[in-house]
């Protein structure tokens, strides 16, 4: 979680409501903002609304447009603010808190990370593909796929973004940069072209120039929870299956 805000004791304030395991990073401006923002690459960012130097309006945009990662942008109003809500909202934050800040307003929206975690981890069903998350399987029509952990965690990604596109910068929030490591467009290519071979006669992966890829299949629609429980299921990577690969 970032928090910026002018203000030192809200600032101490919000970092003491969060979670023990969650970690916390403080700043009091909208350039601040920008440069943690890049550096810890946070969930959940808290914006006062009255932000000093970049306008919290032009940090909830540059966010929202440039920093995948980043899944929920609140901005905090004091009482008489609510006016200065309106652009940064406009911008891409999607909740207005209180400020001081308030335990039954900001731990709501990390529950609501942890969920999307939770969601990720089950058993997906996309048409004929079913993922299992915690066994790291795939069966294409109750075929097993021998896929690569790099393979596995972009065909999971497009089967959670099967209603859009996958952005090429998404897919480095998510895979690569928690890693420390950096990935070119071409490798995702490589990936990518591997992963069609396995899907052939099942779903297909769709490059949309300039913007990323999306999967489709013939039934379409959003992932779901598969009806298959874990215990069904028996881990099995590929035994090519080398991690950074």
């Amino acid at each position: 979680m970032l928090v910026a805000d002018e203000d030192p004791a809200a600032r101490g304030f919000a970092s003491s409501i969060a979670e023990p395991d969650v970690s916390v990073t403080l700043c009091e401006n909208g350039a601040e903002a920008l440069w943690h923002a890049g550096r810890v690459h946070p969930v959940l960012v808290i914006l006062s609304a009255t932000l000093p130097g970049v306008s919290a309006m032009d940090v909830a945009a540059v966010l929202t447009r440039h920093h995948d990662g980043v899944e929920t942008i609140a901005v905090g109003v004091a009482f008489g603010e609510a006016e200065s809500a309106g652009p940064v909202l406009a911008a891409g934050a999607r909740h207005v808190v209180s400020r001081p800040y308030r335990p039954d307003e900001i731990q709501p929206l990390l529950r609501d990370h942890r969920q999307r975690i939770e969601r990720e981890a089950a058993v997906l069903a996309v048409g004929a593909l079913e993922l299992n998350g915690p066994a790291f399987e795939v069966r294409a029509g109750g075929r097993l796929l021998p896929l690569t952990l790099r393979e596995f965690e972009i065909l999971r990604l497009l089967m959670l973004h099967a209603d859009g596109v996958l952005s090429l910068d998404r897919m480095n929030e998510a895979i690569w940069r928690p890693r420390g490591e950096a990935v070119a467009a071409n490798t995702v290519a490589v990936h990518i072209r591997h992963l069609r071979r396995h899907l052939e006669g099942v779903a297909s992966i769709v490059a949309v120039r300039g913007v990323g890829y999306r999967l489709a299949v013939p039934e379409g629609g959003a992932a779901r929870l598969a009806d298959v429980g874990p215990s069904e299921w028996r881990p099995r990577l590929a035994a090519t299956d080398v991690p950074g690969r």
